[in-house]
Order: C-alpha cells, then structure tokens, then sequence
C-alpha cells in the first residue's frame, strides 16, 4: 500500500512529463518500488491460509494477478485508448493510463481495509 502511494505522484509525474528526460526521471520511483505489491500478496497468500491450503492459495493468487493483471491491464489500456483515438494517439493512450491509476487508487483503498485485520486473520490462520 505504501509502494503504490508514493509510487502514483511520479506516475502522473511520468505521464505529464514535458521532456523524455522528464520522463526517464519520473520512471525511476515506479520501476524500483512497482511490482512490491506482488512479494507482498504472496506473503498474504501463504500466511492467512492453513499449511495443508498454501499451495492451493499461492497457486490462486498467481492466477488471478496473472489474469486481472498481465491479461486485463493491457487489453483495457487497449480498448480505452481506441476510444479517445480521437484526441491524437499521445492523449488517448495518456487518457488511458490516467484512469488506470484509478485501479491503483482503488487498490491502495482495499490494501487499507485489508490491513485493518490482517494481524487477526494471521493469527486464525496459525491455528488451522
């Protein structure tokens, strides 16, 4: 949650930048701490399951991370994009990446809800 929250302002640093060395510069913060969530979910993935369930679960949250992630991301970067084609492709393709940090808000906001019982949940799973 804390990677994405300082990660988004260089996001929209990176897609409003005036110059590609603006753009290198604002890239930096999101390439080092962007995929964090993923170590993350895997850790949850193992730790809120009994042992005889962690495969099952690790196997889960590959899938769905793959799926929603490396599958849906780019198609509705894709499709969103095509539909502000008219603006140019520069400002459709930024239009389209704008409103997915929306699903990086959105994530940030469950991340929080989810941190409000991990510990409890962690500690359920212990006695399973």
């Amino acid at each position: 949650m804390i990677g994405a929250i300082v990660a988004l302002p260089f996001v929209w640093g990176f897609l409003h930048a005036g110059s590609l060395q603006h753009a290198y510069l604002m890239n930096i913060a999101p390439s080092f701490i962007g995929l964090i969530y993923a170590s993350v979910a895997y850790t949850a993935a193992q730790e809120l399951v009994g042992v005889k369930m962690r495969a099952t679960a690790s196997a889960f949250t590959l899938f769905v991370l793959t799926l929603l992630g490396i599958g849906g991301g780019p198609t509705l970067v894709g499709f969103l994009s095509s539909h502000f084609m008219a603006d140019g492709p520069a400002v459709s393709l930024r239009r389209a990446l704008e409103i997915m940090l929306i699903f990086n808000l959105a994530s940030v906001a469950c991340l929080f809800m989810s941190s409000i019982h991990y510990r409890r949940d962690a500690a359920r799973a212990k006695e399973l």
